[in-house]
Parts: C-alpha cells; sequence; structure tokens
C-alpha cells in the first residue's frame, strides 16, 4: 500500500524545521497476515459475511519499500526475500495473503483434514534450525547465492486443486481466477523492481482500474508475467470476480478532484 502526501495531510508530514513536506510517498505493510489475524464478521442479508484484517500491531509505514531487520511475519507465511537478502518490504504481506488464500481454497474441498495434510506436506528440514519448519518455499544453498523456490508441495496443491475444479462447473470461473492470481502474481519468488518510480508505476495500475481495463493477463496460467505483484494489482484483479456485498463498496486512496 501507498500514499502521497498533501497539504490535508500536514500534520502527519512535517520534517524538523516544521516545514510541510510534499509529494512524499509512504509505504506501507501489515507485517504478520496469517489466519489468526483475518477475522470473519456476518453481513445482514449476505450468506458470505466479510473478512476483516485485524492486529495491526507489526504494521509500519516508511518511504522506504523495504528495510533491513527483523520480519515480523509468523514463520510459516514469511516471505523468501528475507531469507535470501536479509530484507523485507511491502511485498512481504502479497506473498502472505497468497500462502492463506491458498489455505483457504484448501480448506473450502477439503475442510480442517486437507488443511492438516497440507500442513505436513510442507514440513521440510532447516539446516539452520535444525528442525523440520513449515513454509511455503524452500531453500537452495548448494550455489552462491542461494536460490528460493516455491516448494514441490505447494506446487502439487495448486496442480490438486485445478483437478478439483474440473468437477465443480458453478464455482470454476471463480476459483480458477483466484488460482491463477495466487500461482502468477502472488506466490513468486520474485517480487516486482524495488527502485520502479512508485508514482508511474501506482497510477499506471490506477488508471488501468479508473479505465476498465481487466487484468486478465494476471488471470491466465499461460502468463508471462512472473513477478509477484503490487496489492493494488492484487485487490483489482479480484474485484473483477468478487464483487463488493451490500454497502460494501471499494474506494480510491488517491485524492481525486
Amino acid at each position: 500500500m501507498s500514499t502521497e502526501t498533501q497539504d490535508s495531510n500536514r500534520a502527519n508530514t512535517l520534517d524538523d524545521n516544521d516545514g510541510p513536506q510534499l509529494n512524499k510517498w509512504f509505504f506501507g505493510r501489515h507485517g504478520d497476515l496469517k489466519p489468526e489475524n483475518i477475522l470473519w464478521y456476518p453481513i445482514e442479508g449476505s450468506r458470505y459475511g466479510i473478512l476483516k484484517i485485524a492486529d495491526f500491531g507489526s504494521t509500519r509505514f516508511s518511504e522506504e519499500k523495504t528495510k533491513y531487520g527483523i520480519v515480523p511475519n509468523s514463520m510459516t507465511y514469511q516471505s523468501p526475500e528475507f531469507n535470501l537478502r536479509g530484507r523485507f518490504g511491502i511485498a512481504c504481506d502479497i506473498w502472505a495473503l497468497g500462502c492463506v488464500y491458498l489455505l483457504f481454497a484448501t480448506w473450502y474441498f477439503g475442510g480442517m483434514k486437507a488443511i492438516d495434510k497440507f500442513g505436513k506436506d510442507r514440513l521440510q528440514p532447516d539446516k539452520t534450525l535444525d528442525m523440520n519448519v513449515d513454509m511455503f518455499f524452500t531453500l537452495d544453498d548448494s550455489e552462491q547465492p542461494p536460490k528460493a523456490f516455491v516448494k514441490l508441495a505447494v506446487q502439487k496443491k495448486i496442480l490438486d486443486l485445478r483437478a478439483l475444479l474440473a468437477n465443480s462447473p458453478k464455482i470454476r470461473v471463480q476459483f480458477t481466477a483466484l488460482i491463477n492470481l495466487l500461482e502468477n502474481d502472488m506466490l513468486v519468488v520474485n517480487h516486482e523492481d524495488e527502485d520502479r518510480n512508485p508514482t508511474e508505476d501506482t497510477m499506471k495500475g490506477f488508471s488501468e482500474y479508473r479505465t476498465g481495463i481487466r487484468l486478465e493477463h494476471s488471470l491466465s496460467p499461460s502468463s508471462q508475467s512472473r513477478t509477484r505483484k503490487s496489492c493494488g494489482h492484487v485487490m483489482r484483479a479480484l474485484g473483477d470476480y468478487c464483487r463488493p456485498s451490500g454497502e460494501q463498496t471499494r474506494q480510491s486512496t488517491f485524492n481525486t478532484p
């Protein structure tokens, strides 16, 4: 998530000389997305309810996309860039949310029994900790620099879900879109260029949303786009298939006339 400060936000953007810092971008991350921190609430008139993110104790805002230090994510949902480069950023939330969405899909088709089995399948020995760990990626340090890969158990789960969808015509379109998004845009080791101009990148995506351009390239299994995408990109893509219920609406975070 990113937001550009304006005069109306002056109270939150003063420098040491008590002068406003205009046109400065702040990047935010939740830092600990996991099933325990996503709560379900009922909505009157809706059979589905709504999911809300909770526990913002690890949330941070910064002028930088990445930081060095201890990553707050629970180990299971930790993104690979911290293990590879010792830093984390806003992209860690997309990885963690992709893990959570994959668990949602697993539960939908198999219940808690499938969740438990999937967790056991992800267990793998960790040389540093000298114990089995549950993560969604694995590290190959046989060469330098080390490389990270999505675990085979995770890849197999995605294939299994696709096979189940073949016999589920009523939900095939929505779930296929979700699985494609997970595989192509969320559970991806490489993430978007950290040095990219945030104004150009974010405004381009917002322009696509406002003009009604559908993000079909991120919903296709044949997509060549193999970088983890931004929160805005993922939410816009999901919005094409998951319409708000009742009074829930999507609102832009940009200050438009």
